[in-house]
């Protein structure tokens, strides 16, 4: 993850994206610098944190972190979909039951964001929706 970098501001620089506080990094990877000024260390993070070969490596560690979360949205509103597919499948005979269900999933929906806020005023109130209705609101 660090190549080109030195053990120390390796070090650093995992410190720094788990904390985000250049500071506390600083003291991590540099433990003799815990018997300066806090100015001093400050100073030196900064110098630090401007240093292109660790900004690169703190760059490309949030785009991963951001792929990685973009990646578990998706695969969330992925699994309301299913359930929201499965449950409209399992409950078309059965009356009243369609309507409580796609409410309690348009709930859910909307708690995890795949309902978009301009898009959050649906209402669910007969059994006639069909789930492509539903889906038609979805933000996927």
């Amino acid at each position: 993850m660090c190549i080109g970098l030195t053990p120390k501001q390796k070090k650093f620089v995992e410190k720094y994206i788990e904390t985000k506080n250049a500071y506390k990094s600083y003291l991590y990877a540099f433990p003799s610098s815990q018997k300066w000024k806090r100015a001093a260390v400050d100073s030196q993070a900064c110098i630090l944190l401007k240093t292109p070969k660790v900004v690169s490596k703190i760059q490309a560690a949030e785009l991963a972190a951001q792929k990685k979360l973009e990646k578990s949205i998706i695969l969330n509103k992925k699994k309301i979909l299913k359930e929201i597919i499965e449950l409209t499948e399992k409950t078309k005979k059965q009356e009243g039951q369609t309507t409580v269900n796609l409410q309690a999933l348009k709930l859910l929906s909307q708690i995890s964001g795949l309902l978009t806020e301009n898009k959050t005023e649906i209402t669910i109130n007969n059994n006639n929706q069909t789930v492509n209705e539903v889906i038609g609101y979805l933000d996927l």
